[in-house]
């Protein structure tokens, strides 16, 4: 169920919190993002930005929990944004968080196969970190 619950709320205002309880609220927005409408292809470079900059453990869970709980329609058009939005994030991913980065993979590799069932992803082929197991292991 999406809602709109920050349409009130500036975006940037909210992932720019800082400080105490403003960083609190920070990290919730980023988790509650999940459940919001928006279109991908839209926000999805500053998404890019905030996991970018992402300084602490506690907001790179939250944005791991923000990318375990995105609901993708199975549209093509939303499949193939989606898509789109996590390969420019393992385009970054020596710069992300691994948390980040496991979460992404994990949801990436769960998109490829819905897109394209008989083509399983050749990690080592395309450079990504291999799949042991339930997990991803990042392997720099």
């Amino acid at each position: 169920m999406k809602s709109d619950f920050l349409s009130g709320l500036s975006l940037e205002a909210l992932l720019n919190s800082q400080e105490g309880k403003e960083q609190e609220l920070k990290y919730t927005s980023i988790k509650l993002l999940a459940f919001t409408s928006f279109s991908i292809a839209k926000v999805g470079r500053i998404f890019l930005e905030r996991m970018r900059s992402c300084k602490n453990e506690n907001e790179a869970k939250a944005w791991s929990y923000f990318i375990h709980l995105l609901e993708i329609d199975n549209q093509a058009e939303a499949l193939i944004s989606f898509k789109d939005f996590f390969e420019e994030i393992l385009e970054q991913r020596f710069a992300l968080n691994p948390a980040i980065l496991e979460a992404v993979l994990e949801r990436y590799n769960a998109l490829i196969k819905t897109i394209y069932p008989d083509s399983p992803i050749d990690e080592k082929t395309l450079g990504l970190p291999l799949n042991q197991g339930d997990h991803f292991i990042p392997t720099i």
